[in-house]
C-alpha cells in the first residue's frame, strides 16, 4: 500500500468565505469536496496534515502576490477569520510552530502523534517554517495529494516545496482548490502536469486512495 499523505493548504475562514480578509475567488464552491477529501481520509486512515497562516496582532505580513500593496490584517490568532473551515477542522491536531524545534524531538513527536499535523506559518510559503522538512520525513509519505487555497500561492509553494523534497507522487486535485487569479491556474496545473504532478479530480482520489 502507498502511504499517502493529504495535504490541506490554508482552508481558513478568512481565505475561503465572501467576507474573509483575503477571500479567494469562488472559494466556497469547492467546500464539499473538501468534506469530501476530510471525511475519506478519516474512513480510510489516510494521514493527514497541512499548513494554517498564523498571525500575531499588529504583524504587517509580506507583500501581497502579484506585487501588489500589503496584505490586510488576515488570519490574526485568536479571530474568527484564522479558524479553520468546518469542512476540514481538524480532530486532535498537533500545531507546529514556526520557532525552530529540535529535528530529533519534533520527528518523535510527529511520529507517536494519533492525529492530524498542522504548521504554523506568518508567510506563503509552508516552507518559510523551518520545521516543515521534519515534519515531512517523519510523516515519510510516498504520495501527498494537495488541495485547498490558494492554488497560486500556498499551493504552488507547497507543491514546489515537495518536488525539491523528491516525494514520489504528488498529486493537486484541481477540482478542491481555487486560485487567487484564476487565468494562473491552468498555466500552473500545465507546467505541474510536465514535472509529473498527477492532476486529479476530488472523485479519482477517492477512487484510487483506499
Amino acid at each position: 500500500m502507498v502511504r499517502t499523505l493529504f495535504w490541506d493548504a490554508d482552508t481558513q475562514v478568512d481565505f475561503m468565505a465572501p467576507s474573509g480578509a483575503m477571500y479567494v475567488p469562488g472559494a466556497e464552491t469547492i467546500v464539499p469536496n473538501l468534506e469530501r477529501l476530510t471525511f475519506h481520509a478519516r474512513r480510510m486512515g489516510v494521514e493527514r496534515a497541512g499548513s494554517v497562516t498564523h498571525r500575531e496582532p499588529g504583524d504587517e505580513g509580506e507583500p501581497a502576490p502579484y506585487g501588489r500593496e500589503r496584505c490586510p490584517p488576515h488570519c490574526v490568532a485568536g479571530t474568527p477569520g484564522a479558524a479553520k473551515i468546518p469542512a476540514t477542522a481538524p480532530e486532535n491536531p498537533l500545531w507546529v510552530p514556526s520557532n525552530p524545534i529540535p529535528c530529533p524531538v519534533l520527528a518523535a513527536q510527529v511520529r507517536d502523534h494519533d492525529g492530524e499535523v498542522f504548521l504554523l506559518k506568518q508567510r506563503f510559503d509552508v516552507f518559510s517554517n523551518p520545521n516543515a522538512s521534519t515534519v515531512l520525513r517523519a510523516l515519510d509519505p510516498e504520495r501527498i495529494v494537495v488541495y485547498g487555497v490558494a492554488l497560486d500561492v500556498s499551493g504552488r509553494h507547497a507543491v514546489e516545496g515537495f518536488l525539491r523534497l523528491g516525494v514520489a507522487e504528488i498529486w493537486m486535485v484541481e477540482d478542491a482548490a481555487k486560485a487567487i487569479r484564476p487565468e494562473a491556474a491552468l498555466p500552473l496545473l500545465d507546467s505541474w502536469r510536465r514535472t509529473g504532478v498527477r492532476i486529479a479530480t476530488t472523485d479519482e482520489v477517492l477512487a484510487e486512495v483506499r
